[in-house]
């Protein structure tokens, strides 16, 4: 596969990647560089790719092999294999009170452990509709 053009220039790829990472258009680059705009667009699908990827590994602060996720569930130990370099995302589980819920306007919020309260906020609900329909003898 033949070498890009501008990656044969070293240092004109090195100021062409860096207007590309700043988000500079295709035609400003053209005039500063002295690059025609068509090879500057094929740098920047092909080669500009892998050079951002190597500019971000090499700014990451962490090591190959670090930066897996785990997980630990309510009731369980922390995963094995889970060292310094990784994530853990720790689930608890938060009682909720019905009333609070309910006076914030969002009883729906309530999970299927609160189905009772649920359903007595329904009926509440279904006799105000009845008494608002049912008109008073003049």
């Amino acid at each position: 596969m033949a070498v890009c053009s501008i990656c044969a220039n070293s240092e004109l790829a090195g100021v062409i990647n860096q207007l590309l990472f700043e988000e500079i258009g295709l035609d400003v680059i053209a005039e500063k560089t002295g690059a025609h705009r068509s090879t500057i667009f094929r740098h920047k699908k092909s080669c500009f790719v892998e050079w951002r990827a190597a500019r971000l590994k090499a700014k990451s602060d962490k090591t190959p092999g670090d930066g897996r996720l785990f997980v630990k569930w309510p009731g369980e130990p922390i995963p094995a294999g889970c060292g310094p370099g990784d994530d853990l995302l720790i689930v608890e589980y938060v009682v909720t009170n019905v009333a609070d819920i309910v006076a914030r306007g969002n009883p729906r919020a309530l999970g299927t452990e609160h189905v009772d309260a649920l359903h007595g906020i329904a009926l509440t609900e279904n006799a105000k509709r009845e008494h608002s329909r049912i008109k008073e003898p003049a």
